[in-house]
This record gives C-alpha cells, sequence and structure tokens, in this order.
C-alpha cells in the first residue's frame, strides 16, 4: 500500500500542472502560516468572540478551504488530492456525533456555530497539512520545526507583553487556552528536533527552558513533561533519549529557579488545591463534578456541542463562598462528554486512538543502529505531542478554539507520517 501511495506521488510529480503547482505553494504556505501564527494565539481579538474566528490562526485555514473547494471544482486532480487527505473515520464519527448533539441544545444556534468551528478544523485544517507535506516529505518536518519556533516566540511575547506592564495577551489573556497550546508545540518540536543529527538538535535544551515559562498552568505543565517523558521512551537511539532527559532536567531547574517570580505566578496560581481566598477548593473540580452530574443525567444526548454552559450551574454539588467562578477551567474528556454524551467521548478517544497507533508505528520503524529518518522522527514527535494533549486535557480542553489548531496539527502529521513510506530497511 506505502509502495502504491508514493508511485502516485511520483506520477503526480511528473504530470503537474501550472494549476497544480499553484495549489501546492498556496498549500505550503498556507500550512506554514497556520502553524506560525499559533505564536499569536488568538491575538488581536482574543477575549471578542465574534471575531475569534478571523484571528490570523484561524483566517490561513479559512481562506485555503475557500480556495481549496473553488479549484477543486474546477480539477479532478485537485479534488483527488484533497480526497486523499481528508481525516479517518474516527474524526467523521465524532464529528457526526457532534452534529446529532445539535438537535438536543437549548441553543441551536450557538451549538451549530460551534459545530461549524470544530469541522473546520477537524476537516480543513487537516486535508490542508496533509496536502502540504504530501509532495514534499520534508514539509513534515519543517512543521514541526515551525511548531517550536511558534511556541517559543509565544512565550517571550507574552514575556516582553509583562515587561511593558500590559496584560490581555497570551497566558495573561487565558492561561488555560495559552497553556495547553503552547503545551502542544513544544512537545511536538522539541522531540523532533532531538532526533535531528545536526548541530541544531542541541537547540532543544533552551527550548525546554522556555517550556517551563510558557506553559502558565498545571495542564500545560502536565503536557510538557508527560510529552517529553514519552518522547525520551519511544526514541530508539541513545543520543535522542540523552537529550531529551537533558531537557527535562533544564525543565525541572527552571521551575525550581523561576517559581517565585512573576513569569510563573499564573502556573504558581493553578497547582494550588485551594482557592486564593483560603476557603474553597479549586474551581475546577468543582467544574469537573459538575460535568459529572450533567453526564450522569444526559449520558447520551449531552447538552448540545458548545452549550455545556447552558446546563452546568444547575449541576453543582455545592459552589463556591465568594462564587468566584471563571471560564475555561475543566477537564476536557469530561466536557466532552458533557456536550456530546458518552458517545462522543468513544469517537473522540477514537481518533486518539487511530492518530497514536500511526505515529507509534512510525516513530518505532527505524532500526536503533540507523541514524533517525524524518519519518521516524516525525511520528515520535507526534506521538509525543498527542500524549501532550491528551495530559493537558485533563486541566483543559483541546477542542477549545486556539487550541484545536494544535491538536489537529498533530492528528494530521499522524496521518501524514502513516501514509508514506517507511525509510528502507526498517522492520
Amino acid at each position: 500500500m506505502h509502495e502504491t501511495i508514493n508511485n502516485i506521488q511520483l506520477s503526480n510529480e511528473r504530470t503537474r500542472t501550472p494549476f497544480q503547482t499553484f495549489f501546492q505553494i498556496f498549500s505550503c504556505a498556507a500550512a506554514a502560516w497556520n502553524v506560525l501564527a499559533m505564536g499569536l494565539h488568538l491575538w488581536p481579538v482574543e477575549g471578542r468572540h465574534s471575531l475569534e474566528m478571523i484571528a490570523p490562526v484561524n483566517l490561513g485555514i479559512i481562506l485555503w478551504t475557500l480556495v481549496a473547494t473553488a479549484m477543486a471544482m474546477f480539477s479532478r486532480q485537485v479534488r483527488q488530492r484533497i480526497r486523499g487527505h481528508l481525516p479517518d473515520i474516527g474524526v467523521w464519527a465524532f464529528l457526526m456525533v457532534a452534529a446529532l448533539s445539535v438537535a438536543f441544545s437549548p441553543d441551536v444556534k450557538q451549538s451549530a456555530l460551534s459545530l461549524a468551528k470544530v469541522a473546520l478544523m477537524y476537516v480543513g485544517a487537516f486535508a490542508l497539512v496533509g496536502v502540504a507535506c504530501e509532495q514534499n516529505s520534508r514539509w513534515a518536518g519543517r512543521l514541526c520545526i515551525m511548531a517550536l519556533v511558534a511556541a517559543c516566540v509565544a512565550m517571550i511575547a507574552s514575556a516582553v507583553w509583562q515587561f511593558l506592564g500590559r496584560t490581555g495577551f497570551g497566558f495573561f489573556a487565558n492561561s488555560y487556552k495559552y497553556g495547553t497550546a503552547t503545551a502542544i508545540l513544544f512537545a511536538l518540536g522539541i522531540v523532533y528536533l532531538a532526533s535531528r543529527q545536526d548541530k541544531w538538535a542541541w537547540f532543544v535544551v533552551p527550548a525546554s527552558a522556555l517550556a517551563a515559562i510558557a506553559t502558565a498552568s498545571l495542564g500545560g505543565l502536565c503536557g510538557v513533561v508527560i510529552g517529553l517523558i514519552v518522547g525520551l521512551v519511544v526514541a530508539k537511539h541513545r543520543l535522542v533519549r540523552l537529550r531529551l532527559a537533558v531537557c527535562l532536567l533544564t525543565l525541572a531547574v527552571v521551575l525550581a529557579v523561576s517559581w517565585q517570580t512573576s513569569l510563573l505566578s499564573h502556573l504558581r496560581d493553578d497547582v494550588w488545591i485551594g482557592e486564593s481566598n483560603g476557603q474553597d477548593v479549586r474551581q475546577r473540580y468543582i467544574e469537573w463534578q459538575a460535568q459529572l452530574n450533567l453526564l450522569e443525567a444526559r449520558p447520551v444526548a449531552g447538552t448540545g456541542l458548545g452549550c455545556v454552559n447552558e446546563y452546568r450551574s444547575m449541576f453543582y454539588g455545592r459552589l463556591p463562598k465568594l462564587n468566584t467562578l471563571a471560564p475555561f477551567d475543566r477537564n476536557g474528556w469530561l466536557l466532552i462528554a458533557a456536550e456530546t454524551g458518552i458517545f462522543g467521548l468513544a469517537a473522540f478517544v477514537w481518533l486518539i486512538v487511530a492518530a497514536g497507533r500511526k505515529s507509534w508505528q512510525a516513530a518505532r520503524a527505524d532500526s536503533p543502529l540507523a541514524a533517525v529518518s524524518p519519518h521516524a522522527a516525525v511520528g515520535a514527535a507526534a506521538f509525543a505531542a498527542l500524549a501532550a494533549a491528551c495530559a493537558a486535557n485533563t486541566f483543559s480542553a483541546v477542542n477549545y478554539n486556539g487550541v484545536l489548531n494544535a491538536f489537529v496539527l498533530v492528528l494530521a502529521l499522524a496521518h501524514v507520517v502513516g501514509r508514506t513510506n517507511p525509510p528502507e530497511g526498517a522492520p
């Protein structure tokens, strides 16, 4: 099967028309824009929900989807290429359950808009990455590097923003969303770069120092740590494991040294079990309780995608004494179950398992005695980033706007390495 796919790709390269060449260049440019723009998160429209879909990180996907749809109407080859990079059945199953949940929503308009946003990312962004990487296998690795650059830029920009005495950007605007997104990007980029065979590979050490600060939340911290540990376990080469072990040590040292500084104020506050008032258990655990109670009451129908807020206040077992409820302090697994029911959660787990299986097989394809191939490096990076996303999803949610882009990037890269040929001589 892999040989057939590669033969088709070589044939397409020889017979590519100017129309198809433009489509390939445009797809690569849009994919690069999408990944690099993740460093800005939802800036400059953070907090303005009616405008967040036209933030730079989303705008590139929207434009590519529109142009790709128009070009597919006039070119059979373009249609075939897009069709070959559509998501796996697990993604479609999740979207189908999410669509059915709209019928049970108290606010059909809100739920339908949420479904449209999620579908755009799971289908449009997924296909974009696949098309961009199809004709040039190096693009998958380049996107991993771009993810690391975006995460580092996001961290530096947030630090400068704070130094200037300003708020409303990065983890100063929403540490839960921001921390989850940067955790995924750091895990993806660091594990990939650690697998390279050049002098730039040791850049992972300063990158891990930035990751210690940029995670900004308990979910983000867990994501980075779990991602690096999984990358270390998956790696078959001793030098790669050494680099990732140094990264983990660096991360621990930076956290210890910087723990009392203002840069870690969000993370420091987030790790405590109690609220800052000293009287209440942390709100996230009250949210978890409400989501469990809601799931028990509506196990099949759910609340409808994007409509958990319409119900959750009725399912709190207790409220904070000072009523300091804040948004986005949730458990992503319970949130999906509460909104789309147990079938939605099952479909979501299915799509993660499918991506994990593909990336694991790619990561383990190399011989320990040979140099790490780009195919295996991307597979290991995708598997580690998927683990990071699963860990961070416990304290935030990967389906949030601004975070979903990073999560879908990982799913798409797993799909890419699942389609391409492993290196010659691999088991």
